[in-house]
């Protein structure tokens, strides 16, 4: 007898609410199963093969359980693309909203792969020419569809069912869900997370377990609070207010869990009876900070504290352990300090110095959005002139890479700030001339899978032709969705 490669517990991993295998589990564990050998035979990784067969047994327990978590990404891309399903659908084939459909398995199939490595672009073309295994996948879910148990607990789970007043936790419980255990997310969730991980061990050979395992905890908070999920470009408690419905007594309440503020240092001012209030030293700040959040020992004659605080309503949750440092840490690098001084600047506070910022740019430079400099060191004196002769302060600089030799581009970002590109990231040449020079301008699929470079970037190089569309199967596709892929793979983290 054949050994089953999917288990119950890669099942019940994806379902926080499954206390035990019953009926339920057992089905869906054997119909990953053979979804996984469906996969393996075409040659696909095992992990991938794993991941991909639960994750597709778990999409037809979300259709036939109403499609909570499908059929809201799905109208989120309606109203952000109006497109079902960008990149992948096969118009010649009827659709059906509550039923399972071969376009569906075909851009879930693309999704899965690109999150498996998001440092490589999966061609869209390559998958539709998947079609022999598209045709056995979607035939296995639907003929599933006609006995598969519904799941009455995801539907109950997310919206919060039986639960008269939900507080942060039951939100939060609900968001890490979806951000590292539905099939949706789960296989991006935790590449990144283990990429984050072998980068800490790979720079501090000697990390002891507990500061490896409390800067692994601030990045999962990271994710989950401060970066958009990327399958849908919203934040986890945005996609949790669209599941839910603008109805439901916690929308306001989800919506109102801001970004987290990071492990940050502060000064203890006081407390009251429902509170503890804090003083961030470098805005000057004051929060108010629910007690009931704070560790079950804290201590109050402390007069500095180190912990990491998401906002939530008018007040602010703490979720992390409480250090107590003698004194106040200095930060280690100048970009540090300038990301902690304005650490509690509001959204409109950060869009209106954009906005001055942008003006002063285009003023200065004839409506340019970038320019170009010899090196690094002429790259600073420019922006500090530009701050200078501006009366602006002298922040939201972001450099792209620790290598910054040869010509430096400098780009004037309207949503980000000035950032800071070594020409030779961009065109493979450390030194560029002038424009009328012949230049190898990069391929889109290579610059979408590359961090280093933002999405109004991007944008900016295909407005001046500085870009290649890659491959001409993909070029068609790829120019029609470009506003999807720029949100799918650009979902950079903010902490305002």
């Amino acid at each position: 007898m054949k050994k089953a490669i999917v288990t119950y517990k890669d099942w019940m991993e994806m379902h926080p609410w499954h206390t035990k295998a019953d009926e339920t589990v057992l089905y869906y564990v054997k119909l990953a199963n053979k979804l996984t050998d469906t996969i393996l035979k075409k040659k696909y990784p095992t992990q991938f093969a794993v991941d991909s067969g639960c994750a597709f047994a778990a999409y037809l327990q979300d259709v036939v359980s109403g499609s909570p978590l499908f059929g809201t990404m799905r109208s989120v891309y309606i109203n952000k693309y109006s497109d079902r399903l960008p990149m992948l659908e096969n118009e010649s084939v009827r659709y059906y909203n509550d039923e399972v459909n071969y376009s569906d398995v075909a851009f879930l199939l693309w999704h899965f792969s690109s999150q498996y490595n998001k440092d490589v672009f999966v061609s869209p073309t390559m998958v539709r020419e998947q079609k022999e295994l598209l045709g056995e996948l979607t035939q296995i879910l639907e003929e599933a569809y006609e006995d598969a148990p519904e799941s009455e607990d995801l539907n109950s789970f997310l919206r919060m069912e039986g639960i008269d007043q939900p507080t942060f936790n039951d939100i939060v419980t609900r968001m890490v869900y979806l951000n590292k255990q539905c099939y949706l997310n789960a296989a991006g969730a935790n590449y990144e997370l283990k990429q984050y991980a072998d980068g800490m061990r790979a720079e501090e050979e000697k990390l002891d377990e507990a500061t490896y395992f409390f800067f692994l905890q601030e990045y999962a908070n990271l994710m989950l609070f401060n970066q958009p999920l990327s399958f849908c470009s919203l934040y986890t408690n945005e996609f949790l207010a669209e599941i839910i419905g603008q109805d439901h007594r916690a929308y306001h309440q989800v919506l109102s869990v801001r970004r987290d503020k990071l492990t940050t240092f502060y000064a203890f001012i006081k407390e009251t009876e429902e509170f503890v209030i804090l003083e961030h030293p470098e805005s000057k700040v004051q929060v108010r900070v629910e007690k009931d959040s704070l560790p079950e020992k804290y201590f109050t004659d402390k007069p500095y504290w180190l912990c990491e605080l998401v906002q939530y309503g008018d007040n602010y949750r703490c979720v992390s352990d409480i250090n107590y440092p003698a004194e106040h840490l200095e930060e280690e690098t100048e970009k540090q300090k300038e990301i902690v001084k304005h650490l509690f600047d509001s959204a409109t506070e950060r869009k209106e110095y954009l906005k001055k910022m942008t003006d002063a740019f285009d003023k200065m430079y004839n409506g340019k959005p970038f320019i170009i400099v010899s090196d690094i060191d002429k790259a600073h004196d420019k922006i500090n002139e530009f701050f200078t002769q501006n009366s602006l302060d002298n922040k939201l600089i972001t450099d792209s890479t620790d290598d910054e030799s040869g010509n430096i581009l400098i780009f004037m970002n309207p949503e980000e700030g000035l950032e800071i590109y070594p020409t030779h990231l961009i065109f493979g040449k450390t030194e560029v001339k002038g424009a009328g020079e012949s230049l190898p301008y990069p391929y889109l699929t290579e610059m979408l899978a590359d961090n280093v470079f933002s999405s109004r970037f991007i944008v900016q190089l295909l407005k001046q032709g500085w870009i290649r569309w890659s491959d001409p199967e993909d070029e068609n596709i790829l120019k029609f969705n470009i506003d999807f892929l720029l949100d799918y793979f650009k979902c950079e983290p903010s902490l305002i």
